[in-house]
């Protein structure tokens, strides 16, 4: 399986969730519950929703490009509209 087939499975997806630092900044983050290394962080909402689909394939690229194969969630396929 190549990094663009893991993008229809059926990830467990967290957010766009706001998040304020000790310093009172915020920044909106994305995270897979499967790939615990992964994080998307940005300054807005719409901004992390536009991101995270390249940003997860570029995730997972950098995984199959070095051999590894990322975990993969169970359940069927999901559906991309």
């Amino acid at each position: 399986m190549v990094a663009p087939d893991h993008l229809v499975l059926p990830w467990s997806i967290r957010g766009p969730a706001r998040v304020t630092d000790e310093h009172g900044d915020t920044h909106y983050e994305m995270r897979v519950r499967e790939l615990p290394d992964f994080l998307l962080a940005a300054s807005s909402e719409a901004e992390t929703l536009n991101e995270f689909r390249s940003a997860l394939l570029a995730f997972l690229e950098s995984h199959t490009n070095e051999g590894e194969v990322p975990l993969v969630p169970d359940g069927p396929p999901a559906r991309i509209i």
